[in-house]
């Protein structure tokens, strides 16, 4: 899954995540995280981990009646090997054994594998995550088939724990026409309350985005402002859908 999703959301640098990062994300039908067995291996620089999730939706526990998706992950500290104040490398893949009529994950993705490197040197960091998969079988094969992607993420400490300058690029694109999709907040917020507008409801086959932001840590993650433009691009078979920008600040506490 996504470098964005290796923290909560008090703790990421932008105001939301990338649209492709919720796209891995292993989110139940309702949004929330689902239920798991999990287990942790560690030796040395080494961490793997080995999941079973549970695609079925309650709102205390969820049972084990739907999709069952099969993850694992590895990650390596390769610090001492470069030079550098921090290198990690982390692959993590998963697989889910679904049917089209079973509550499913990840909004029913057959597969993803993902690749994510985190750098820093000095004040400066750089993370990216590079990935690709299987929409897996849907009603509407428009959105089906294959997707890939990538976030990169170059960062700079302007005051160490106080100013940071964020920015971030990410692209996704699928096989089919309908196979990506925007975050459901603002542009498909407001396609929802303006009859006038039509995006064809944040779904595409081509999306390209950018953002650049500024984050003052008043008392580091404990309280903090965030803020943050945001430009856009999505497509669907050669058609621009929708291009605009997002303009947002928020703060952000932690107790």
């Amino acid at each position: 899954m996504a470098d964005e999703w290796q923290r909560s959301a008090t703790h990421i640098n932008t105001l939301e995540r990338s649209a492709f990062s919720n796209k891995l994300w292993l989110s139940d039908s309702k949004k929330g995280n689902p239920l798991a067995a999990w287990t942790k291996v560690k030796k040395g620089k080494h961490t793997i981990d080995l999941a079973l999730f549970s695609g079925t939706y309650n709102d205390w526990i969820g049972g084990w009646s739907d999709s069952l998706t099969y993850y694992m992950s590895w990650e390596v500290d390769l610090t001492s090997k470069t030079g550098l104040d921090k290198t990690d490398l982390w692959w993590s893949t998963y697989y889910q054994n679904a049917q089209t009529n079973e509550a499913r994950l990840a909004g029913g993705n057959q597969w993803a594998t993902t690749v994510v490197t985190r750098l820093a040197k000095g004040s400066a960091e750089l993370h990216t995550t590079v990935a690709f998969g299987d929409n897996g079988a849907k009603p509407n094969t428009n959105r089906s088939g294959s997707f890939c992607g990538t976030v990169i993420m170059p960062m700079y400490w302007i005051i160490p724990n106080k100013h940071k300058f964020v920015t971030r690029i990410q692209y996704q694109k699928s096989s089919q026409k309908e196979g990506i999709r925007l975050n459901s907040r603002y542009a498909r917020l407001a396609e929802k309350r303006d009859e006038q507008l039509e995006i064809n409801a944040g779904r595409g086959d081509s999306h390209l985005s950018y953002y650049i932001g500024y984050n003052y840590y008043i008392n580091e993650h404990n309280l903090k402002i965030v803020s943050g433009i945001k430009w856009e691009k999505l497509s669907s078979d050669g058609k621009t859908m929708y291009h605009g920008y997002t303009i947002g600040a928020g703060i952000r506490l932690l107790f």
